[in-house]
């Protein structure tokens, strides 16, 4: 054993701290003795630390409550991590990780890959010159090659396919027919088992950076007091100030039979396959759901109320929704909403649902498999009503989601929450209306709901205050992307946003479409899939106040622009960046024609070249 002083000087109180008697044990790492010691300094530098049992008590284990867990730890405090999943309508439930990990961003982005590999298997090899043998001319037999674009072989590998292979690759067959499908079942156990490795190596985390774990449901007792339940007895536990990171959870239908709809908590560990599915909503959950189940052969419809991705640049929403539509066949039903859900005896689902058309239109429907029932028509939106049922062996329901903030005893002891979603109100520090109680990610009010921004708020709120950071969190230059079949990522304002912010006189649109090489000799690929649209300010220097791509892997693409684009970047920095030739992402360094200019983008060629 060994023993040393420190000593400590703290000018505001004018005395001198000598802690004596500091005892450790040789078996300590160098990371232990120093986190032990700085630990034991912040505590004893605050008059007040030792009335609590903790310095940080998180509440939630996903992005923003394990990041903050750990930088608070990870500087000397004494923190507590608490995570508790309550099972969805339909029992399924997960591990420490919060929503990101388990029921999100990271079984999402492997669903979407998935369905890539089926898209490109089903219409793009064959272009490449990959065959598929022992087909026949349906598809389904011993030839060689028609399916891939080229029409090669019908049994003997000598004569060429039916005109319908040679023209749509695979394309024309169902999943019945195709030469290959998808295993669900094999699917979801290997996206299961990584995330399962991923829940282990975060409890190993938190033990390794000595954050305490606690399983368990808490609610506030007093505004530095929460209580929980373990092994049948309630305890309780002190802390000086909390983070609050619970994210949110789907919401669910409120209509009749809306109990039989599963939610993205319940769709990537299914233990069926989903069959015909219906999705219902537009926000980016719901395309990006119902995008990968068409990728992986099932007949899928998305039931849109209104428009799609809100909040999202509409002109890019609905480039999205028309690729869906046009080249992977999902199917889309505007203007409707579910009146009722009916389980029958063989478990599908029977949906009632009511669209509004217009006169001229009424007498052909969305869904061509559907009934009509009923309808009525309104003379001053000449639109008509009309009542449809249609069976799916799923609905999804992807309609938004809430908080379950009000189920902690927040209004108890004085914390305002936001009426409509009880979602809880901070300020710019991350502050609740009490001040050493904060919150984060999806269960703050206004944010934006994404795994990353939980991350960074949550690291900065503890920094701030186990440092002495003054940093606070940028909300309005984060970029994101939507993972539907053609990905669409975005940073900054959407064309209808710039120009309610600046005026459409200050605002200047440049923008571009083009083949992606990774697809501009697949004849059934639309020819040009790719569009890119850079929104300037003109009153100020040109800076780029928006910057969208629809284009494969515009997640990737994005994500590099996303640095240029928060450190300011204006037209001439692009102008004067020298592309990567040949990507898509180089058009951004290229752009000359504006949609005020009336100038129709270019057609054929390589547009980088010209």
């Amino acid at each position: 054993m060994k023993t040393f002083k420190i000593g400590f000087k703290n000018y505001n109180k004018n005395y001198r701290i000598i802690i004596q008697s500091w005892f450790y044990s040789n078996s300590f790492s160098n990371s232990n003795r120093n986190s032990n010691l700085n630990r034991f300094i912040i505590r004893k530098m605050s008059s007040d630390s030792f009335n609590y049992d903790f310095d940080l008590a998180v509440i939630g284990g996903g992005s923003g409550g394990l990041a903050a867990a750990k930088a608070a730890a990870n500087v000397g405090a004494k923190v507590i991590c608490f995570d508790y999943v309550v099972p969805s309508n339909h029992g399924s439930k997960w591990g420490l990780g919060g929503t990101c990990v388990n029921v999100g961003c990271v079984p999402k982005k492997l669903f979407h890959v998935a369905a890539l590999h089926g898209e490109a298997m089903k219409h793009d090899v064959g272009a490449f010159g990959w065959e598929f043998k022992n087909l026949n001319e349906n598809g389904n037999g011993n030839g060689n090659g028609n399916g891939n674009g080229n029409g090669n072989g019908n049994g003997n590998g000598n004569s060429h396919g039916n005109e319908n292979s040679q023209e749509h690759g695979l394309g024309h067959l169902d999943r019945n027919e195709l030469p290959f499908q998808n295993n669900w079942n094999t699917l979801v156990t290997k996206i299961q088992n990584h995330i399962k490795s991923i829940n282990f190596a975060y409890k190993v985390d938190l033990r390794k950076n000595s954050v305490q774990y606690q399983n368990s449901f808490v609610t506030f007792k007093d505004s530095h007091t929460i209580q929980f339940e373990q092994n049948g007895q309630i305890k309780y536990v002190t802390s000086k100030y909390f983070l609050i990171a619970i994210g949110g959870r789907p919401n669910q239908l409120n209509i009749e039979g809306g109990q039989f709809a599963i939610t993205s908590d319940d769709i990537f560990s299914l233990k069926r396959a989903p069959g015909k599915t219906l999705v219902i909503g537009g926000s980016y959950v719901a395309l990006e759901c119902a995008g990968f189940l068409t990728g992986l052969g099932y007949d899928t419809s998305v039931m849109l109320r209104s428009i799609a991705l809100r909040g999202f640049d509409q002109q890019m929403a609905n480039k999205v929704l028309d690729y869906m539509k046009d080249f992977c066949h999902t199917k889309i039903i505007h203007k409707a909403i579910p009146i009722r859900i009916k389980l029958l005896e063989n478990k599908q689902l029977e949906v009632t649902y009511q669209q509004s058309l217009s006169l001229s239109s009424s007498s052909s429907s969305s869904s061509s498999s559907s009934s009509s029932s009923s309808s009525s028509s309104s003379s001053s939106s000449q639109e008509q009503s009309i009542i449809y049922t249609e069976i799916f062996d799923t609905v999804l329901c992807a309609i938004g989601r809430h908080c379950s903030a009000d189920k902690l005893g927040l209004k108890e002891i004085g914390i305002q929450l936001d009426a409509q979603t009880s979602k809880i109100i901070v300020n710019e520090f991350d502050q609740s209306s009490l001040n050493h109680i904060y919150a984060v990610g999806d269960c703050a009010f206004g944010i934006p709901e994404l795994a990353t921004v939980a991350v960074q708020a949550g690291k900065l709120v503890a920094q701030r205050l186990f440092t002495n950071s003054k940093q606070l969190i940028d909300y309005h230059s984060i970029a994101t992307t939507v993972f539907t079949p053609i990905e669409y990522g975005s940073i900054g304002l959407s064309e209808e946003d710039a120009i309610a912010k600046f005026g459409n006189q200050n605002i200047e649109i440049y923008h571009m479409q083009a083949s992606p090489y990774e697809q501009c000799i697949i004849e059934k690929r639309e020819p040009f899939v790719s569009y890119l649209k850079m929104i300037i300010n003109k009153a100020d220097n040109e800076k780029i106040v928006g910057l969208h791509i629809i284009s494969p892997n515009a997640g990737e693409i994005m994500q590099g622009f996303a640095i240029a684009f928060k450190m300011g970047a204006t037209k001439e920095h692009f102008d004067n960046t020298i592309g990567i030739h040949p990507t898509t992402a180089e058009l951004f360094t290229t752009m000359t024609i504006t949609k005020s200019s009336g100038t129709p983008l270019p057609k054929g060629g390589c547009p980088s070249c010209s």
